[in-house]
This record gives C-alpha cells, sequence and structure tokens, in this order.
C-alpha cells in the first residue's frame, strides 16, 4: 500500500473518532446522563429521610421534574420516581456537607440513557428556614408550591420554573421557558431573566426588581416597591405597581401596558421611536415628560417599535 494511501486512511479513521466521541457526547448531554461534580466520592445513592440540621439546600437535577415541599414531618424526605426502573447508576446521589445537603441526579459519568427522566421529591419539615436553597435543573421543571430562605436561586436550561417564597434575594433564570414567581413578606431584591419565555412576578414588598427576556411576556406586579428595571426585546410588558419610586421600561419590539398610582404622583419620560402613547391620567407636559400630581416618582420607558399605555392602578 502506497504511503498517500496510508496517510488518506489515517485520516478518515481519526475523522470518523472524533465524529463519535462528538455523537457520543452529545447525546449525553441531550440525555442528561453525562458530566461529574466533586466529591462524588462522598455521596450516598438512593432515596433517604435525616434527621440532621440542614441550613442550605442544593439541587443539581438534569432530566424531569423537581419538586420541593413543605410537609408535616419533623426530618428531610428525599425520593425518586420515574416510569421507568432506576438502575444502580441512575438512582440519585446525596450528601450532608456540614449543614448543606447537596442532592445530584446521578452517578457522575457517561451512560447513552436517552431521555431518561426522573421527577424528585424534596419534602421539607414546615417550619424550616433555610439560609440558602439552590435548584439547577438542565431539562424538566420546577415546582416549589412555598419555601422560605435567606437566598433563593432557580435555574433552569430548558423548563418551567414556578414557585411561592418568601426571601431576602431571589435569582431566577431559563433559557427556555417561563418563570412564574409570587414572593411574600419582604423581599430586599428579585433578578429574573429568560432567553425565551414569559416572566410573571407577584411580590408584596420588593426593594429591587430587574427581568429581563429576549423574547416572551413581561408582567410585574409589587404592592410596594422601591426600584424596577425591566427590558424585553421582543414581547408585552405588563407593570402594576400601587405605590411607585422608581419605574424603568425598555423594549425593541413590543408594547409597554403600565398601572401607576395617581397619589402621590410621578413625573413620566415616554420615548417612542414607533408607536403611540396614550394615557388615561390627568399630567401635565413638557415635551416628552410629563407630571402626575407631586411628580415624586420617576418613570423612564422607551420602545423601538410597540404601542405604550399608562393608566391608574386600581
Amino acid at each position: 500500500m502506497r504511503k498517500d494511501q496510508i496517510i488518506k486512511i489515517a485520516m478518515v479513521v481519526c475523522i470518523v473518532a472524533v465524529l463519535c466521541a462528538v455523537i457520543v457526547a452529545v447525546t449525553g448531554v441531550f440525555s442528561g446522563t453525562i458530566g461529574g461534580y466533586a466529591n462524588a466520592e462522598k455521596y450516598t445513592a438512593g432515596e433517604m429521610e435525616i434527621q440532621d440540621e440542614v441550613r442550605n439546600l442544593d439541587i443539581n437535577w438534569i432530566n424531569g421534574k423537581v419538586n420541593v415541599v413543605y410537609a408535616n414531618r419533623s426530618g428531610i424526605r428525599v425520593t425518586e420516581t420515574s416510569k421507568s426502573s432506576i438502575s444502580d447508576d441512575l438512582k440519585l446521589r446525596w450528601w450532608m456537607d456540614g449543614n448543606t445537603l447537596r442532592i445530584q441526579y446521578s452517578k457522575p459519568g457517561l451512560r447513552l440513557n436517552w431521555n431518561f427522566e426522573k421527577e424528585l421529591t424534596v419534602e421539607l419539615p414546615e417550619s424550616l428556614v433555610l439560609e440558602t436553597a439552590s435548584v439547577q435543573l438542565t431539562s424538566g421543571d420546577v415546582n416549589i408550591p412555598a419555601i422560605k430562605a435567606d437566598t433563593l436561586h432557580l435555574g433552569a436550561t430548558s423548563g418551567e420554573l414556578t414557585a411561592a417564597a418568601e426571601a431576602r434575594i431571589v435569582d431566577a433564570g431559563t433559557t427556555s421557558g417561563d418563570v412564574k414567581l409570587k414572593l411574600t413578606g419582604n423581599t430586599e431584591s428579585v433578578s429574573l431573566g429568560g432567553t425565551s419565555g414569559n416572566i410573571h412576578l407577584e411580590a408584596e414588598k420588593a426593594g429591587k426588581i430587574k427581568a429581563g427576556t429576549t423574547s416572551g411576556t413581561v408582567e410585574v406586579q409589587a404592592d410596594q416597591n422601591d426600584e424596577t428595571k425591566i427590558s424585553c426585546t421582543s414581547g408585552t410588558v405588563r407593570v402594576t405597581l400601587k405605590q411607585l419610586k422608581e419605574l424603568e421600561i425598555g423594549t425593541t419590539s413590543g408594547n409597554v401596558q403600565a398601572y401607576l398610582p395617581e397619589e402621590p404622583g410621578f413625573k413620566a419620560k415616554v420615548g417612542t421611536t414607533s408607536g403611540d402613547f396614550t394615557t388615561s391620567i390627568a399630567m401635565s407636559r413638557d415635551g416628552k415628560e410629563y407630571t402626575c400630581g407631586d411628580g415624586s416618582g420617576r418613570v423612564t420607558i422607551s420602545t423601538t417599535s410597540g404601542d405604550v399605555r399608562i393608566e391608574a392602578v386600581k
């Protein structure tokens, strides 16, 4: 065999090997069965119940659904279910790292289990208030009917995040999927983001609210709020504030509807490149600035293509 033929064959073999490796890796990623995590040897396999003092909850799930619920119990119980049998390698892993309960989807490593879904349920004592609660999910939904924590982190690559919480600091975001949050009590800061999906927030008392999405609707409702900033590339923005200090909205393509209190009042700067501005509130006008009441609140709204409507909050 000639030398040039040997070289060509070797190159083809190398290319095929690389392609196979890529396919295997991609298959593993989408099946949710590839990857590792630190201190894997310290984790225990399978469901469990513990009475240990837990201050922090750290969940990393790959494919399926995650539920975090309060229950009438003294300790914490962690269970998982699937439509298919769960092999030993695919059983959840857990580790009490000091006061932090860490939960992983399965044993680390590569396994070709296409689209293997598991539903995780973490039951917490009703009296438990966590310092930090973190739930990160690759593909699937997160459902938290109620939780109390100082800091709450929620994230999903593809899926819906739904939670009701009482927390000082909250951040939640998805690449593809909706974010639905209901916050009670005093919240210092809320940060919500998404690439493709809707954002819906209801808050009682929130200091700073920041919400943004590339494609989707953003809805924000707050009883008391210091500062709200919303950005949207393509989609509608609806804001309802019963008390107003500072509001900033920017959209590239989409309408803006703002329901604001007439008393004590606010100043609004509204700019639209292609769109109309209408209001049902009596306001004086100076150029692009409108004044309602004493003008103590600050409102800035800008759209590239879309209408702006300001109405009195009921």
